[in-house]
């Protein structure tokens, strides 16, 4: 069974691919993956469309064919999930997986070293695994269920997750 941190883990994998396969697709290759992303009003011929640009490159175009967004909402919301943006999102998300993988191996290291001592575990060893225990508690509960929300449709989401 896959875990929550192995799902989320292939879940940020696909999307920092996309992101970068983003940046990688753009006409002549010159946008950069930290150019921001911006939308402009165009209209041609009584047509109201907006195009998405950086300042190297465009990213959704405009043209005497057509082409850029209908709508000014959708031109926003492409230009605000610029590759730049998911890939800082994408790495604010892998720190508290991190941050929650740590504590947990922190918790799991002591229950191992009371294990061992038996009868007479170190009082270190107590305090540290209760610490552990109540900080991976909390992160698992707060953030890193939470973080799975989006993902609830994928096939290999378990309802278990469900905060």
């Amino acid at each position: 069974m896959t875990t929550i941190v192995e799902f989320l883990t292939a879940r940020y994998d696909e999307i920092e691919a996309a992101a970068r396969a983003a940046v990688d697709a753009t006409p002549g290759t010159i946008a950069r993956a930290a150019d921001q992303w911006a939308y402009q009003h165009e209209g041609f011929a009584g047509d109201d469309y907006w195009t998405i640009s950086t300042e190297s490159a465009e990213i959704v175009t405009g043209g005497y064919e057509g082409g850029g967004t209908v709508s000014e909402e959708a031109a926003v919301h492409i230009a605000l999930h610029d590759p730049a943006y998911v890939l800082a999102d994408i790495t604010a998300k892998r720190a508290i997986l991190d941050s929650y993988t740590t504590t947990a191996r922190l918790r799991d290291d002591a229950a191992d070293r009371i294990r061992a001592a038996g009868d007479n575990p170190s009082a270190t060893d107590l305090n540290q695994w209760t610490r552990a225990h109540m900080e991976a508690h909390i992160l698992r509960e707060l953030a890193v269920l939470p973080l799975a929300l989006p993902f609830s449709s994928h096939p290999e989401y378990d309802e278990r997750w469900r905060p």
